[in-house]
């Protein structure tokens, strides 16, 4: 089994005098790169990957409401793509780091594939996938769950990297037979304290073993509870606090890949940080002080 960790995704913000011409400087400004115009007020950074398939790099986006621009990249840019990603950064006015994301690959793991859950009270949660329960009405066969939501300051992402790859048409390593990936978005000023956040998201991370419970009663509640057959807001105050602390405690429950990936992570805190800060540092931005 191999865990690696790595910046993911950042996003940076900005504005473009003259907001209703600006698609127009910035058209004016990138006949030399590879971004193509894919509509008035959006933009995209496209390659070609090793099957010869299109595939976006970055993209940058136009807010109609603020009046500012938005930029997707990643800091795993080639070639000339991070000269194309400076070309857009130099058009900006008080460009600035909005979003950050941290990536934990999990390749041939050795537990069974999609089975880790993320339990993290108060946060709204959705699940995709295919083969509906019939008894919860939930997908069984789950390829992607979301914890939080999309526009919050914290956003977990736990998916089957393997079948997202393959549904793109990558070419996959022969020696892969399993990859999940597990993911923090950050917004604003949690994108600052991006280890701490990191950590936070690995405490929720795990698989339920209900079996090693060995009081018949608390396993048979965690199972309802884990089914969606009980929910905490049918439970007394009481007794809902006994099974979230159940559940953090690890009581019926395994956090050893969340153990191994806060190790990994330990080990690449130094490098990560470098990556962020130099970064940052081609670009002359800074980070978000909203």
């Amino acid at each position: 089994m191999e865990i690696t960790v790595k910046i993911d995704r950042i996003t940076i913000t900005g504005f473009i005098i003259g907001s209703k011409t600006s698609h127009t400087i910035i058209k004016n400004s990138i006949d030399s790169t590879h971004w193509i115009m894919s509509s008035e007020y959006e933009f995209n950074l496209v390659r070609r990957n090793e099957n010869d398939v299109s595939e976006n790099v970055a993209g940058l986006f136009f807010n109609v409401y603020q009046g500012s621009w938005r930029l997707d990249t990643s800091n795993h840019l080639i070639g000339d793509e991070l000269n194309d990603i400076q070309i857009i950064i130099a058009l900006m006015s008080r460009p600035h780091l909005t979003r950050l994301d941290i990536a934990f690959d999990i390749i041939n793991g050795t537990k069974d594939n999609m089975k880790h859950r993320i339990y993290r009270s108060n946060a709204s949660q959705s699940t995709f996938g295919s083969d509906v329960n019939e008894i919860t009405g939930r997908s069984s066969n789950i390829q992607t769950i979301y914890s939080g939501k999309r526009k919050s300051d914290l956003m977990i992402r736990y998916y089957d990297k393997l079948a997202e790859q393959r549904s793109r048409r990558k070419i996959i390593p022969d020696h892969i037979n399993k990859w999940e990936r597990l993911e923090i978005q950050l917004r604003s000023k949690r994108s600052n304290d991006w280890y701490d956040a990191a950590r936070e998201m690995l405490g929720y991370f795990k698989m339920p073993i209900l079996s090693s419970v060995t009081n018949s009663k608390d396993r048979a509640m965690l199972f309802a509870l884990e089914n969606h057959i009980v929910e905490y807001s049918e439970l007394a105050s009481s007794t809902a606090s006994k099974y979230r602390k159940l559940i953090k405690n690890n009581i019926g429950f395994d956090n050893e890949y969340a153990s191994l990936m806060l190790e990994v992570l330990n080990n690449n805190i130094d490098n990560l940080n470098q990556e962020i800060v130099n970064f940052m540092k081609v670009l002359d931005l800074k980070k978000d002080e909203k």
